[in-house]
């Protein structure tokens, strides 16, 4: 094993994360492939050319990079994405689809900005990412019913999930990272509302922009047929039974 300057184990690191970034904003690289050879990348570098103290201690082992997958914030985040899924699939977004076009009378505007405004506030109270998750078909159904494209208004409900997750601890993936990483520190544990006066003031400010200025400056965005297509070239087979007695038997496909 070599001895390395930790000052150059930084600039490498950085240096695949910059690497990173560029995968993953390349579309004919899969996410699991760039995430995959992150992690591979890094237990390989700290396994050549580990992070030692100053009386020859390893700082930085395959344990310690590997411990991240079993973070709290990070099992919580997962489960709450499964929650939300789950009220997708049930169908329980359709009744508050209802409830906005009630309220909002077919106004488009109405029911956009009661949509973020509700996207606002479940993000503080749940997670902002599974939120976005939870509303993106809502606002599609929205915009289907009202004849208004999607372009514009899902980057602001990302917009509205960030600001509302900023008011509490659970609100954001990130207060939950940064919350667990002080406690294992020993220093004093986060609350769950001390993000909440800074978070509704930068909250109450941004979603003004995001209601009123943010959808004029994005582009509208209509899918073209070969959009509806896989990106990454990835095939699927489906496999159908047919059954004796059947009217598709002797049948040829189209």
């Amino acid at each position: 094993m070599a001895s390395v300057s930790p000052y150059i184990l930084m600039w490498i690191t950085l240096s695949i994360g910059v690497l990173a970034i560029l995968s993953y904003a390349n579309r004919r690289i899969s996410l699991e492939l760039t995430s995959v050879s992150i992690l591979a990348t890094l237990l390989l570098l700290f396994a050549i050319a580990p992070l030692q103290n100053d009386v020859g201690e390893n700082l930085l082992n395959a344990t310690d990079l590997l411990s991240g997958f079993a973070n709290p914030a990070l099992i919580a985040v997962a489960g709450l994405l499964v929650i939300g899924q789950g009220m997708v699939r049930t169908g329980t977004l359709d009744v508050v689809s209802d409830i906005i076009l009630r309220i909002s009378r077919g106004s488009p505007g109405l029911a956009f900005a009661f949509t973020l405004c509700l996207a606002l506030v479940v993000s503080g109270a749940l997670n902002n990412t599974p939120v976005v998750v939870m509303f993106i078909p809502l606002l599609a159904a929205l915009a289907e019913r009202l004849g208004r494209g999607v372009g514009r208004i899902m980057m602001p409900l990302s917009f509205a999930a960030i600001l509302g997750g900023m008011t509490t601890l659970i609100g954001s993936s990130t207060n939950l990272l940064v919350s667990g990483t002080i406690v294992e520190l020993g220093l004093p544990e986060i609350g769950f509302f001390d993000f909440t006066i800074p978070g509704l003031v930068l909250a109450g400010i941004g979603i003004l922009y995001v209601q009123f200025i943010a959808p004029k400056l994005l582009p509208e965005r209509s899918p073209e047929p070969q959009e509806l297509h896989s990106a990454s070239g990835k095939q699927f087979v489906a496999q159908f039974t047919i059954e004796n007695g059947s009217e598709l038997v002797g049948q040829k496909a189209i």
